[in-house]
């Protein structure tokens, strides 16, 4: 008996058949998976037709930028730079048919470096290399002759200047 409550009080357990159960949180698991793959494949056919908008990037990691560039390629997305800049690794963009660059934005070239520390010859010819192979000509042999001897701060180049070298222009 219970003294506090003064009274003697047995719940019954309840009894559950476990493998109903299971089933039914697993069906309901797989319903939800199912619905989120649906949806996710709904939402990649749809970024497949939306260009990809490149405002003010400053860039970042190399090695990122290629997988970025690699996947926007495998969907055949269009890439729209614009904004006030596209820096560094963004420029890597330039690569890709489909990228047009609005004439008003400011794009900075610069040498390959680890966190702005200098590489090894052997590296820095690498990254020279892998970098000027995502820009069109002539831009690719500027930048393998002078481009990439900066390493402290850009060479700017307007999208008007890029637009006059061929590439596309944004506006229409």
């Amino acid at each position: 008996m219970n003294e506090k409550y003064g009274s003697e009080t047995r719940a019954e357990p309840r009894k559950f058949n476990t493998f109903q159960n299971r089933g039914a949180v697993l069906l309901a698991v797989l319903f939800t998976l199912m619905l989120i793959v649906a949806s996710g494949a709904n939402a990649f056919d749809k970024q497949q037709d939306d260009p990809v908008l490149v405002l003010n990037d400053s860039g970042g990691n190399v090695r990122h930028r290629l997988r970025e560039i690699a996947g926007i390629r495998e969907r055949g997305q269009q890439v729209q730079i614009g904004g006030q800049h596209c820096l560094s690794s963004c420029t890597m963009y330039l690569v890709l048919d489909a990228t047009c660059v609005s004439p008003e934005t400011a794009f900075g070239f610069h040498g390959p470096s680890f966190h702005g520390r200098q590489l090894s010859n052997t590296d820095f010819e690498y990254w020279s290399q892998v970098i000027a192979d995502h820009y069109p000509e002539p831009i690719k042999s500027w930048y393998m002759r002078e481009g990439r001897q900066r390493l402290d701060g850009f060479y700017r180049i307007s999208g008007a200047d890029l637009i006059q070298m061929g590439v596309r222009s944004c506006l229409v």
